[in-house]
């Protein structure tokens, strides 16, 4: 709290040392890193397969090699040691080279490593090295082996200088920013949102590596309704779900994306927004907590720990609908905490409005929010009576007129259970129905899952690890005791009450001073809503992971999102608990050390875990998933053949490698989207999910009886170098196809 006070309203002198020391900092910490990356930083090519030790060590070429060039004012010198191996069949007659500032050549590779040298004029941004490919005896096709590459710009680093310069100019509004939420005491929620914020966008577009099926429905359907006004299916204006594959996904993503794609379709950009969505359930939490009347610190402590959520983090990197549950789920408690503690209407009109656009959020928010309510409004109706109850209305009608569009899509489509049909429990009877759902409810309140073991599916974390921080264990299991204290009637300074004093003095001074019976009265009711709010706490907390609970594959970290920020409230019940608890401490100099002492250990804590875990997010789990998981390549492989495929009678793509290919070619905008709409073949067979065999001349299906030896054209590998895609050329009757399947097929 002193801490809080001290940067909470500095000296407007001080303030501004601070900002102009903070702006020379920035300027100079940015003019190193982009001096230094330009002297240091080795050039990183696309296209290359993994290095392979040799002897010597070499890397394979795919048919395409960029190499990025970070040229100066002068001329840029480029270095390629090449070789072609002995006796290979057929062998790389010459390698292509071009840039885009207009230079072409070619090289005569053979089987003796050479060393080629080339002068790039200024300006040369890439260079490309095309080749043939061929299969040397497993299933990847190859080019010619690269043994050394240097880049060596010459010439005063005019660039790198202008970027300096301007880097503090673009970083001046958010420093003048920062000062002022410093000014008004929102330093701390704002400098913890900034932390949440890195964690997110720390090298986003690899890990996870490429971008999934999921990720690109709701963007396909927003860019074909920013057009169309349908998705691409050609269903007008959706409201209530998007048939997306045939399991009806919740809307909310695809509006929210509609800004993002009125300019083209940038899968980047969808991860963008959900990382910044995640980021503000930061302060969100935050807010919640003070709302609790828990002290600074204990809203600190539960922004912390959502801010570093390993569960929280990665949810929020992928453009999935799941991202936006913490954020929905913290709004809707917070607003029917606001109605739990004052019952006004304008509380419940808060309440409606979050919890009815939280609806539409993700499948399992449309039996967890309906709850949340429903316990929210049985609190409150007991704090507030049925006087103050009675002015509720006008929020149930806004409550029910938002949700009455997925009320009729619940009734009148008879496929939007599809879904839930295919991954809901099933059991003899009730009994054993019951029993199945309890095993896995109470697996979301055991450690395993949130410090061993986590979700198993590589899809959703990184595997072998648990859901959360082992460093926030202590605070959430203080944090549970301090609840059911709470909840049970204990001293509420053992977390804070301000808040509660507050709304009980404001009932107390409205209350008739004619009755002392009513007096009474209100005095019982104010002492129900201080204890009610943890109830609704509680409540939630038990809520949480019921809809996860009654679907088959469990723990599941998307289905259960909802507990996330549960679990980042709970640490910060447990810091609170801390802090009070310190407050006994007599010495003032003893109880600020000890304070500081807690803080501290909690944060070097959290910072060791969290830095461990996203280390080895970007470096081990990003490169080692297998590119059929996220698909990695494949926009760039499809890409490649919307290219070549006026050259063709038609392009095949291999749905026995290739999950969903459909979406990723209405993602490269082959067609224009109202002829898509048009010429798209759907076959429909509820609760499977929807099979598209054709969209114009673009044919999916099975292509494992093909031969694997069918000549390429093209060679993908992802960002990683794991070998990816392929497209090769199949003639038969008469015709030349083009044929997209994965480079590695289990079973050849």
């Amino acid at each position: 709290m002193a801490v809080a006070t001290l940067v909470g309203r500095p000296r407007p002198g001080l303030a501004q040392a601070l900002g102009l020391a903070a702006a020379a900092l920035l300027w100079l910490i940015g003019l190193a890193a982009l001096l230094l990356g330009a002297w240091l930083a080795p050039p990183a090519p696309a296209g290359l397969y993994r290095a392979e030790p040799g002897p010597p060590p070499f890397q394979w070429t795919s048919n395409r090699v960029v190499v990025p060039i970070r040229g100066r004012a002068g001329p840029t010198r480029v270095a390629l040691k090449l070789r072609d191996i002995p006796g290979a069949d057929p062998p790389i007659a010459a390698v292509a080279i071009s840039t885009d500032t207009g230079m072409r050549a070619a090289l005569a590779v053979a089987a003796p490593i050479r060393t080629y040298e080339l002068w790039l004029p200024a300006g040369t941004t890439a260079l490309t090295l095309e080749s043939p490919v061929r299969r040397l005896g497993d299933a990847r096709w190859l080019g010619v082996q690269l043994l050394g590459l240097s880049v060596e710009p010459t010439g005063a680093p005019l660039r790198e200088a202008a970027l300096a310069l301007l880097a503090p100019l673009l970083g001046l509004p958010a420093l003048l920013g920062l000062r002022q939420l410093i000014r008004r005491g929102y330093g701390l929620p704002a400098g913890l949102t900034a932390l949440g914020l890195a964690l997110r966008l720390g090298g986003l577009a690899a890990a996870p590596p490429g971008f999934a099926r999921d990720e690109l429905v709701s963007l396909v359907d927003a860019w074909f309704l920013a057009r169309t006004g349908r998705d691409h299916l050609g269903h007008w204006l959706p409201i209530a779900a998007f048939e997306a594959y045939g399991d009806w996904i919740s809307p909310l993503l695809t509006y929210l994306e509609l800004p993002l794609v009125l300019f083209g379709m940038h899968p980047l950009a969808a991860r963008l927004l959900a990382a910044a969505l995640g980021a503000l359930a930061v302060p969100a939490i935050y807010g919640l907590a003070r709302a609790l009347d828990l002290p600074r610190a204990g809203a600190a402590g539960a922004a912390l720990a959502a801010a570093c959520s390993p569960w929280m983090v990665y949810l929020s990197r992928t453009a999935k609908p799941p991202a936006l549950v913490p954020l929905a789920w913290a709004l809707c408690l917070w607003a029917g905490l606001r109605l739990v503690q004052r019952g006004r209407p304008r509380d419940a009109a808060w309440l409606a409005a979050a919890a009815g656009v939280a609806l539409y959020a993700y499948p399992t928010m449309k039996l967890a929010a309906p709850l949340l309510v429903g316990l929210a409004a049985a609190l409150a109706l007991g704090g507030h009576g049925w006087r103050r109850a009675r002015g509720w209305w006008p929020a149930g009608l806004l409550l029910a007129g938002i949700w009455l569009p997925f009320a009729l899509s619940t009734l009148l489509n008879s496929t939007s259970g599809a879904r839930f049909a295919q991954v809901g429990i099933r059991a003899a009877t009730p009994a054993g129905w019951a029993l199945a759902v309890w095993e896995r409810y109470r697996g979301y309140f055991g450690p395993a899952f949130y410090y061993i073991s986590g979700d198993p599916d590589p899809t959703h974390g990184v595997p072998g690890r648990g859901a959360e921080l082992a460093a926030t264990a202590p605070l959430v299991a203080l944090g549970l005791l301090a609840l059911a204290y709470a909840c049970l009637g204990g001293p509420m300074n053992i977390l804070g009450s301000a808040q509660g004093r507050k709304d009980a003095a404001s009932d107390g001074a409205a209350a008739p001073r004619g009755s002392a019976a009513l007096r009474l009265c209100e005095r019982v009711r104010a002492g129900w809503s201080a204890r009610a709010q943890h109830w609704l706490v509680a409540g939630a907390l038990l809520i949480a992971p019921l809809p996860a609970s009654l679907t088959q594959v469990n723990p599941h970290t998307f289905r259960a999102a909802p507990v996330a920020p549960m679990y980042a409230l709970l640490a910060g019940y447990g810091a609170a608990a801390i802090w009070r608890a310190l407050a006994r401490v007599a010495a003032p100099g003893w109880r600020r050390g000890l304070r500081a002492l807690a803080a501290g250990a909690l944060v070097a804590g959290l910072a060791w875990q969290s830095g461990g875990w996203m280390r080895e997010l970007i470096m081990v789990y990003a490169p080692s998933v297998p590119a059929e998981r996220f698909s990695d390549g494949l926009p760039e492989a499809v890409a490649r053949a919307v290219g070549h495929a006026p050259q063709y009678d038609d392009v095949w793509f291999d749905t026995d490698t290739i999950s969903k290919p459909y979406i990723y070619l209405l993602a490269a905008q082959a067609l224009p989207p109202r002829q898509a709409q048009r010429d798209i073949v759907v076959e429909r067979a509820p609760p499977q999910p929807n099979r598209v065999p054709q969209i114009g001349r673009y044919h999916f299906g099975g292509l494992r009886a093909l031969p694997y030896d069918l000549p390429a054209l093209e060679a993908i590998v992802d960002q990683f170098g794991n070998p990816a895609f392929v497209i090769q050329v199949w003639q038969h009757d008469r015709r030349r196809s083009l044929v997209v399947r994965a480079m590695v097929i289990a079973g050849r």
